[in-house]
């Protein structure tokens, strides 16, 4: 019985691990999209609303699909206009 429960808790473990390693790649693909679209946006001479762009960056980072969410809103929904 204790090997059992020992084999079910490393499965968790391994779980975790790969979901969080998981979560932080998506946190910086988030990052890299919005400096790009941040770059893209300035040689169209249009600053970043509210925050400046690195600040929209570190939000991305680290608030991953949220801050993205927002960041869209801000920049390129219908509200923005």
């Amino acid at each position: 019985m204790g090997d059992m429960i020992n084999s079910l808790n490393l499965s968790i473990l391994q779980f975790h691990v790969i979901l969080t390693l998981l979560t932080i790649l998506l946190h910086l693909i988030v990052a890299m999209a919005i400096a790009r679209d941040i770059a893209a946006l300035s040689k169209r001479q249009i600053l970043p609303q509210l925050l400046p762009g690195v600040a929209w960056v570190l939000a991305g980072v680290l608030t991953g699909i949220w801050g993205l969410l927002v960041y869209w809103l801000m920049h390129h929904s219908s509200f923005s206009r």
